[in-house]
């Protein structure tokens, strides 16, 4: 709690200064830059019109209500059209199912205009409860998942973890992990899973041209990003064909989980 935090506000559009380089900087061509000009142009109009939607950003409420009420009552007044969550929605917060109602609330009132992307978290959960990943459980209870549990009956489940981790004891981290996931009080945790499945995405970009992912988008050792756009379009093309069979299926076979992990 108090970890969560909000950003809500109207785009505008700020002109960068002139940028300056050693060497000569190669100018695109007018038809690259034509069509991304036009857009931020409309935009510029919308905004100096009033007709710009309001956008609430939120990220890392990590099982803590407040902030999604203050954003929820905003849809409702009509003051919030537009919602992206970037992703860490459970975990560390005591009231993690009133956060899960929260997002479904959000989708029910935006639909389209409510968006998620993936935290790490939620890849975690997504990993132990859909794919029965041992190595994920493992590391979603040790960074504070286990309160999750605790809200659907687990107790205690941090405290047996680490002396097993702390000693490698592989077999013992197996059967613990199996025991967990065989559990059924993990069901309410393994339908809030399959629904972030459903309704996350690696990136979202915006009107303005900007890319909203959840901690950035890893760099090597040059500074260059590890994945470029071609490649996270593709990885998300085939996600949301995995999406598609999860909605008419309510599951994923065995091949198509494969394809996830």
């Amino acid at each position: 709690p108090g970890a969560a935090t909000a950003a809500m506000y109207q785009v505008i559009i700020v002109t960068p200064p002139a940028l300056t380089a050693a060497a000569p900087v190669a100018q695109p061509s007018m038809p690259t830059i034509a069509a991304p000009l036009a857009a931020l142009q409309a935009l510029r109009h919308a905004v100096a019109n009033n007709q710009a939607a309001q956008a609430a950003h939120v990220f890392d409420v990590h099982g803590d209500p407040a902030i999604l009420d203050q954003v929820i009552a905003g849809v409702r007044a009509g003051h919030i059209q537009e919602v992206n969550f970037h992703g860490d929605a459970f975990d560390q917060g005591r009231q993690n199912l009133r956060v899960f109602e929260q997002l479904q609330e959000l989708k029910q009132l935006l639909g389209p205009k409510f968006v998620m992307e993936f935290g790490n978290h939620d890849v975690w959960m997504i990993q132990a409860m859909v794919l029965g990943d041992a190595n994920a459980l493992v590391d979603w209870v040790l960074t504070r998942g286990d309160v999750f549990f605790e809200e659907v009956g687990f107790r205690g489940i941090r405290a047996e973890l680490k002396p097993l981790v702390q000693r490698e004891d592989l077999p013992a981290l197996q059967r613990w992990a199996e025991r967990i996931l065989g559990d059924a009080r993990v069901e309410p945790l393994r339908e809030v899973a399959n629904w972030m499945l459903a309704n996350q995405r690696f990136f979202f970009i915006d009107e303005r041209g900007w890319m909203h992912v959840h901690a950035g988008i890893p760099l090597d050792a040059d500074g260059r990003p590890q994945m470029n756009l071609p490649q996270l379009q593709q990885a998300q093309a085939r996600l949301e064909g995995l999406q598609a069979t999860l909605q008419a299926n309510g599951r994923l076979d065995r091949q198509q989980r494969q394809e996830l992990r």
